[in-house]
């Protein structure tokens, strides 16, 4: 559920069995036992490794295709079955009051989906359940309150076309290879350690105080005290538009 609703910022535990609430990751001796990972993507030596749950990575996807979609499609029964979609981009299930068996509106594109929970979309073949979404965009929806409890699909695991419409690209994208800086300047690498909200820009000044230098200007383009420098770009998608932006004929750090 956390995965599915459009709230704060979710953080996947990936962590080890445990039978007293005091013990320690799994050791031996001081050291603590290595990771192995088995054929089938679990983990062994103790570890459960949760981040590595075919469910939770496939809700992981769901979260990300359902980016900055609003709940919409509401349904419930009164207690304790509830379903809802993310705008028309993705839709989930969850009971924790027996079974869930009724035709919901789902907000999604007529077309048959594979839910992610019980499978995956496997050379555009579903392993699990199949939902099929009619022209007015219902399903009939079953969950079994006896099983994971819970349906999900998006339009990426529309079964037989390797997803839905596809989503603009707002990722950052391959990070281009570093290149040499310049001639005559040297790389610089800066940390900030601040709480910040998303979309929210963060501004780097810098240069030689006006105080400590005679001669300095409020012009950054000539005066001795403005540091030349020179930027790398970071990705040509959408996601760096603000970057790029903003950071055009920056060529100066002054005070």
């Amino acid at each position: 559920f956390m995965l599915a609703w459009p709230y704060g910022f979710a953080r996947v535990m990936s962590s080890y069995h445990f039978g007293d609430p005091d013990e320690g990751p799994p050791s031996f001796g001081e050291s603590i036992t290595d990771v192995p990972i088995n054929e089938d993507g679990s983990c062994g030596n103790g570890w459960a490794c949760e981040h590595r749950w075919r469910q939770i990575a496939n809700m992981v996807e769901f979260r990300n295709v359902a980016n900055g979609q609003q709940v919409a499609n509401w349904w419930d029964n009164g207690n304790h079955q509830i379903a809802f979609s993310r705008g028309n981009k993705a839709f989930y299930a969850v009971t924790n009051e027996g079974d869930i068996d009724a035709t919901i509106g789902t907000g999604m594109p007529e077309g048959t989906y594979c839910d992610i929970i019980s499978g995956e979309l496997q050379n555009g073949a579903c392993t699990g359940q199949s939902v099929y979404v009619g022209g007015d965009g219902s399903a009939h929806i079953q969950v079994s309150g006896g099983g994971e409890s819970i349906l999900a699909f998006h339009e990426n695991s529309r079964v037989g076309s390797g997803g839905g419409p596809s989503t603009p690209n707002t990722s950052p994208g391959p990070t281009p290879e570093p290149t040499p800086p310049p001639v005559g300047m040297t790389r610089t690498v800066i940390f900030l350690h601040q709480q910040t909200a998303p979309g929210q820009d963060v501004f780097v000044r810098g240069g030689i105080s006006h105080d400590q230098r005679p001669g300095c200007t409020d012009n950054a383009a000539t005066s001795p005290c403005a540091i030349s420098i020179a930027y790398n770009s970071l990705g040509t998608t959408p996601h760096w538009d603000g970057y790029n932006d903003w950071s055009a004929g920056d060529t100066k750090l002054d005070w």
